[in-house]
């Protein structure tokens, strides 16, 4: 049996993504399986999950030697590795010998398990029959034959014998020089309707870009694929290297809408719709920014949305308004709460407000930019509960009610 331990400090602490809770930070006498482990605060708030995975095969992978059948000959497998017992169909059968003969060709799952009833992982054994097989190979082309070779390692001894038998030993050393290292990425952005500076690093003795410059920069206006060959010379020896690199196109974003899902205290929620050729990130003060589009668990007021491409072709902004109505308002005359208003409605051109009493009559009708101080025909009305119904700019209604004090 297996235990896990949450460090996290937390007040209680659950082990099955949040069904049972508990102020015990360690779980033990736990079986193989997943675990999803959560954390609570003292407000209530929950983590997400984290999965945890136990699992009882803690020896290594089994070694093995197996042969293969061949000519009416049976194939066997040797387990190599000592172990209590021997699995050759992955632990559905277990024996104490740590052979197996008479096999056919196949696919077979060895395994071990030693005294504490600890297995092994499994591993994989093919026998194949060589009459229905191909030799396998390792080819080395021909050529004048390949050494490792450093400066460090530079001595070559040549034999060369003569057809009577005579023969002189000769040493040949040799200085290794290294190729130019280019210090490129493999691909590189063209921002829309502007040209890309490519820079392949000075210090070289010369350079060759496939447009045919010979700079150590080219200015590019063209997606596609392009080298660079540079060179170094030493003396007589001239060593070069190339880089391949293609130009991908991206561009600044261009916001198709911004989706709301407002009129709660602080479970709002902005989404923004993009099209464009980049790839994009998200923020809502311009500093901040995250991969995601969405933007969740909000309070009502106005926003500015930016959308910024991760390739630096430029910012794309634009503005969000989430709105909630006042649950309730004392027109007392203290300067505090003394009229009823949807706040940041202002910024809505299109806003229709009107507001009922109990029996359903209209008490006052009203534009984004007012606000209602309580009275009907210039009498005040008693402390009760009142009904609204708002119409915004693109149709959605809104309806509730709110209490006045007085």
């Amino acid at each position: 049996m297996g235990s896990i331990t949450i460090t996290s400090t937390a007040i209680e602490y659950s082990f099955d993504d949040g069904v049972t809770w508990t102020t015990n930070n360690v779980a033990s006498g736990l079986p193989s399986g997943t675990y999803l482990i959560r954390t609570k605060d003292a407000q209530g708030c929950v983590s997400n999950f984290n999965s945890v995975s136990l699992t009882s095969e803690f020896l290594s992978e089994p070694l093995y030697i197996k042969d293969n059948p061949f000519c009416g000959t049976p194939g066997s497998i040797i387990i190599t590795t000592p172990a209590a017992e021997y699995s050759f169909d992955g632990g559905t059968t277990w024996q104490t010998s740590n052979t197996l003969v008479n096999l056919t060709d196949g696919s077979y799952l060895i395994k071990i398990k030693d005294t504490q009833g600890c297995t092994s992982p499994n591993v994989y054994v093919y026998l194949t029959n060589l009459e229905e097989s191909y030799p396998e190979y390792d080819l080395v082309d021909a050529g004048c034959g390949t050494c490792n070779l450093s400066n460090t390692n530079n001595k070559v001894y040549v034999r060369v014998t003569s057809t009577d038998g005579c023969y002189e030993v000769a040493e040949l050393s040799f200085t290794f020089l290294d190729s130019p290292r280019i210090y490129m990425d493999d691909s590189y952005p063209l921002c829309e309707f502007r040209t890309a500076l490519i820079e392949a690093g000075h210090g070289y003795d010369s350079y060759l870009w496939s447009t045919g410059q010979t700079n150590h920069s080219i200015t590019i206006g063209a997606t596609g694929n392009y080298w660079v060959i540079v060179r170094e010379n030493h003396g007589t020896l001239v060593c070069d290297s190339r880089k391949d690199f293609s130009i991908f196109l991206s561009n600044r974003a261009t916001i198709t809408s911004i989706e709301t899902l407002d009129w709660t205290a602080n479970e709002n929620v902005i989404e923004v719709l993009v099209s464009g050729l980049g790839i994009y990130e998200y923020s809502l003060d311009g500093v901040v920014y995250q991969d995601s589009r969405r933007f969740e668990n909000l309070v009502p007021g106005i926003y500015q949305v930016f959308v910024r491409d991760k390739n630096g072709c430029g910012i794309a902004n634009g503005e969000a308004l989430l709105l909630n109505y006042p649950k309730f308002f004392t027109p007392n005359g203290d300067g505090i709460n003394d009229t009823w208003y949807i706040k940041f409605s202002q910024f809505e051109e299109k806003f229709d407000v009107k507001i009922f009493d109990r029996q359903g009559k209209l008490l006052k009708a009203m534009k984004s930019s007012e606000s209602w101080d309580g009275t009907y025909n210039g009498r005040m009305l008693p402390s009760d509960d009142y009904w609204f119904y708002v119409t915004r700019e693109d149709g959605e209604i809104h309806k509730g009610h709110f209490a006045m004090l007085r």
